[in-house]
């Protein structure tokens, strides 16, 4: 399956809020009401995740400002490199390398390796669960078919 890379923006946008303390990731979404619960009497920036554009942001009425990813294949992560400008969160070139570094795909194996997926799948009730965290699922991360990364994201 070829992968928009949602995921891996969710990261790095979470990442990038939570390490300059200026708000925190809630995770997978499927709508805005499920957003508005979960951002109550909260304030800063909120770094969510859903498969589609979120309808009614704008009649949401609290004090925070909302980062949501969501899958679209056309776009890849060029917008990924644009959030720090678009955040007003300045990111100085060693940060930069450390977030690469922090996602790469060897790193990302590593979280997938690492994390407890059966319990996961108890808590949340579902057979495909992720990584709450990371929001990685344990099939994430699909073969190294050669020329692909280029082109489309395939982890």
């Amino acid at each position: 399956m070829i992968r928009s890379g949602s995921t891996l923006q969710y990261q790095i946008a979470a990442d990038l809020v939570e390490s300059k303390g200026q708000g925190y990731r809630i995770g997978f979404v499927e709508n805005c009401e499920q957003l508005k619960a979960a951002v109550e009497r909260r304030s800063g920036f909120v770094v969510a995740k859903c498969h589609w554009p979120l309808a009614g942001l704008d009649a949401l009425d609290c004090d925070v400002r909302y980062i949501y990813i969501y899958r679209d294949t056309r776009i890849h992560l060029m917008k990924c490199f644009e959030l720090p400008k678009f955040v007003d969160l300045p990111v100085e070139p060693q940060e930069a390398s450390e977030i690469s570094q922090k996602f790469s795909r060897e790193s990302q194996k590593k979280r997938i390796a690492e994390a407890d997926y059966e319990r996961y799948r108890i808590e949340a009730g579902r057979p495909d669960a992720p990584d709450p965290e990371s929001l990685l699922k344990e099939n994430h991360i699909g073969n190294d078919r050669s020329g692909m990364r280029p082109t489309a994201l395939t982890w």
